[in-house]
């Protein structure tokens, strides 16, 4: 069956997931609360995925091809060949320039709207991190905070569950069936 088009529809789990060390350094994970900022047509959106890859001419986009902006709202930009990094403070360094990422967080999880794989629409004004929560780790992901195991144990539980009840409709289906032929 095809999934509906409003993706809104289904239930997000914003648990943090474990960090897996890739030693990419474009990849990036937040630790504690928090998004980064793509622009999306103009739109900013906000993800937990921090795959980044440079475009062509040093930009900064995410998995999509959408450019990650800094807390100015502007693409990230790395220059050329010089030696650049991203802080543990979200902060791109090179040349001696620091350029902060946009990390932004909403003010209810409930304000987010899914929009697509790992992006989601703000209902209402983001609020920047600052500070002590501007914790991000370079070289790393964040992994889903799915369980599969977990999962797994729900869907037997909740296939035991329908087969009970399918059963308990069949008889009384049937209880009422002969109900119906001895009044006849």
């Amino acid at each position: 069956e095809a999934l509906p088009d409003d993706l809104s529809t289904f239930f997000v789990d914003f648990g943090r997931g474990a960090l897996k060390q890739t030693k990419i350094p474009t990849d990036f994970a937040i630790l504690g609360d928090g998004f980064f900022v793509v622009d999306r047509g103009g739109q900013q959106l906000l993800t937990r995925a921090g795959n980044f890859t440079l475009d062509a001419s040093g930009g900064l986009i995410s998995q999509d091809g959408y450019p990650v902006l800094t807390a100015e709202g502007t693409p990230v930009q790395v220059t050329g060949d010089l030696p650049w990094t991203v802080n543990e403070r979200g902060m791109l360094v090179q040349a001696g320039d620091s350029t902060p990422l946009a990390l932004r967080k909403p003010r209810s999880l409930g304000d987010l709207v899914k929009v697509g794989q790992n992006l989601y629409s703000p209902l209402a004004e983001t609020i920047p991190l600052a500070g002590a929560e501007r914790r991000v780790r370079s070289g790393w992901l964040e992994q889903s905070g799915v369980s599969p195991t977990t999962e797994m144990m729900e869907l037997i539980e909740a296939s035991r569950a329908f087969e009970a009840n399918a059963q308990l409709i069949r008889s009384q289906d049937q209880m009422i069936g002969t109900l119906v032929n001895r009044v006849l």
